[in-house]
Formats: C-alpha cells, structure tokens, sequence
C-alpha cells in the first residue's frame, strides 16, 4: 500500500531537483560535489569505518540524468565508464533501482546506502526515517 501510495505521489510530481538522502546511520550530515561524484563513482567505499553503498537509477531516468549532470558533469559519459570498470577491473556499477519509491525504502531500511530523490520527497524521506544530506560545491 506504501508503494502504491508512494508511486501515485511521484507520479504527480515535477521534474524540480533532487536531493541527496541516505540511511539515518550514514556518518555524514554533508557531502561536497566531489566527495558525491567519488561515492558514485565507486572511488570511496567508506567514511571512516562505515561502508557506503551507492544507489542509482538507470541511465534513461530524467533525475538520473539531472544528478549525472550536477554531480558527475554534463560531458561525463555513465555508461561507458561503468562498461570500462567491469572489462577492466570487474567493477560492478552502483545498484539499479526501479524509481523513486524504491530507492526511499531500500535506504530507509539499509545501513549504508546513499541515493537522491525529487525534492519534493524530502519530507517523505525524513518520515521513513532517511536523512537528507547537504550537499555543497566543490
């Protein structure tokens, strides 16, 4: 019911931002730009002796492409990255989640996960009990 519930509300909403949230533990109340762009680039796995587990949308996704451009940089090409980290060193790209609704829940429910949602569902983040992280330039 929760799901359907949180599906018809992203469904009403517009494409105004996102923002950054993670589980209630994550050691971090603020993240720089680079410190987002290494954490989804899976170039930092951990805050101090906290893991960290980024989550991501597929590439087609309007808000994935909205947080690639912010924080990865609008010329950074995705896809072709994460095929090069896989061939290369078997690195796994971050996990793929379906929309919105499934990234809240799966970090609300799991310690260590960071991912980004439409502004507009920042108080249903705070409910779920996820924390809404600040994110600053460079």
């Amino acid at each position: 019911m929760l799901m359907l519930a949180l599906c018809l509300f992203l469904w009403q909403q517009g494409n105004d931002g996102f923002v950054v949230i993670a589980h209630r533990d994550f050691p971090a109340q603020s993240l720089t730009k680079r410190q987002l762009r290494h954490i989804f680039l899976k170039q930092i796995s951990t805050i101090g002796k906290h893991p960290i587990y980024p989550i991501q949308y597929r590439s087609e996704e309007s808000l994935q492409a909205l947080f690639e451009a912010a924080i990865l940089g609008k010329r950074f090409d995705a896809k072709a990255y994460w095929y090069e980290q896989q061939v290369q060193a078997g690195e796994k790209p971050p996990l793929l989640v379906q929309n919105e609704a499934h990234a809240l829940i799966y970090i609300a429910r799991n310690p260590g996960y960071i991912g980004f949602v439409p502004k507009g569902l920042s108080l249903e983040a705070s409910k779920l009990g996820a924390k809404i992280i600040r994110v600053s330039d460079p």
